[in-house]
């Protein structure tokens, strides 16, 4: 009996484990640069993008063990529907979207200072073409516009009565677009203009109409069960994305991106 009451004494007074919680955050397999990068389902080392890094560093500020995982994205939003991941990167709002996920809210609605970066959408299209947007309509295009499958910027084109073309990344759109297989590329800004700065043979017949189409916040989601299980949890990672967003650190990061696509 003394032993046993000894044993359960230095249990209690002995230093506890900590279990480190272990989530997975998941991202599509198509470039945003320079938040994900490369058309891959692979997570580079040296350069995997802003997003990621900010993942890391997460880690470290809320100690957590982070696995990420990249896929098609109509798969990465499936399975936050269903809390096989916990976290998806990076997602525009649209409220069909909520069924799947949550994203940072503030009062019940979307809280935009939460955000981690914005992006915008440009118009691509052949050098001798007489494709143009002006702000408020589309002239010139012919036959499809591609788009990445299952983007935002998609519903966006549909409004304006254009048939899409949705393809696995920007880059095979612009590809197809110099091969003349579509009239026009609906692409991100960002990676429109590194693909264009990393294929000659890309920027010696495409060029980026001036006026952009869109341009709107992107957000971390979290699962509802994950914010379920752990709602405080839930708020920390929502607010120490925000915060890593504006850290002169991080910010100074992005110069290391920018060199990628020779810009100064």
């Amino acid at each position: 009996m003394k032993l046993f009451l000894l044993s359960v004494f230095l249990f209690i007074i002995a230093p506890q484990s900590y279990c480190t919680e272990t989530l997975i955050f998941s991202a599509e397999s198509a470039q945003l640069f320079p938040a994900i990068m490369g058309n891959t389902t692979k997570v580079s080392d040296s350069y995997p993008g802003m997003a990621i890094e900010a993942l890391r560093i997460l880690e470290k500020k809320l100690d957590l063990k982070i696995i990420i995982k990249r896929k098609p994205w109509k798969r990465v939003l499936a399975d936050l529907e269903t809390d096989k991941t916990q976290g998806v990167f990076l997602s525009s709002y649209k409220e069909t979207r909520k069924r799947f996920g949550q994203y940072p809210e503030k009062n019940g609605k979307l809280d935009p200072s939460r955000r981690f970066t914005t992006f915008s959408y440009a118009l691509y299209k052949l050098k001798d073409s007489s494709v143009n947007f002006d702000g408020k309509k589309f002239t010139g295009i012919i036959g499809k516009v591609g788009a990445p499958l299952g983007f935002s910027i998609i519903d966006v084109l549909l409004k304006y009565g254009l048939k899409v073309d949705e393809g696995k990344s920007s880059f095979f759109d612009l590809k197809k677009l110099a091969l003349g297989k579509l009239s026009a590329v609906a692409a991100k800004y960002n990676d429109g203009e590194y693909y264009l700065s990393q294929n000659s043979d890309l920027r010696d017949k495409i060029e980026r109409v001036k006026t952009l189409i869109v341009t709107k916040p992107y957000y971390f989601m979290l699962s509802h069960q994950f914010i379920e299980r752990n709602p405080v949890l839930a708020e920390k990672i929502f607010d120490t994305i925000a915060a890593i967003r504006e850290d002169p650190a991080f910010k100074n990061r992005r110069k290391a991106y920018d060199k990628l696509r020779g810009k100064k």
